[in-house]
Order: structure tokens, then C-alpha cells, then sequence
């Protein structure tokens, strides 16, 4: 079972400008993604979400991202 995030409120949202992707909690896989280009900081939401696959006979479980 994966670790959950600390959940972030509105205000700590708001106030994320380190580019990369941020756990905001609650719900395992949701993460916020914030880029910065000079002063504008833009964020998208993305949900990793666990498929299984079968390899060679073996289940095998992936991640997909999907964006939105």
C-alpha cells in the first residue's frame, strides 16, 4: 500500500511554485504538476493510475498517468 501525502489545504496550494509534481493527499496517485516559465507559474492536475499487465506470465503492475 503506497504512502499518502500530507494533505495540502487551498492556501498551501496556492502557494506551490517549486516546478515538479506535488502529492496534495487524500487520494493516493492524484498529484499536482507546477511548471514555471519566468514569473508565470502554471499548474495541472495528474492521476497515476495502476493497470496490470500480464509479462511473460507474471502480473506485472504499471502506472499511467493521465492529465487533465
Amino acid at each position: 500500500m503506497p504512502k499518502k501525502a500530507h494533505p495540502l489545504s487551498a492556501l498551501e496550494v496556492k502557494r506551490l511554485t517549486t516546478p515538479g509534481f506535488h502529492a496534495i493527499g487524500d487520494v493516493a496517485g492524484l498529484l499536482l504538476r507546477v511548471d514555471k516559465s519566468g514569473a508565470h507559474v502554471m499548474k495541472q492536475w495528474a492521476a497515476y493510475l495502476a493497470t496490470s499487465a500480464s509479462a511473460g506470465g507474471k502480473k506485472v503492475m504499471k502506472w499511467k498517468r493521465v492529465s487533465g
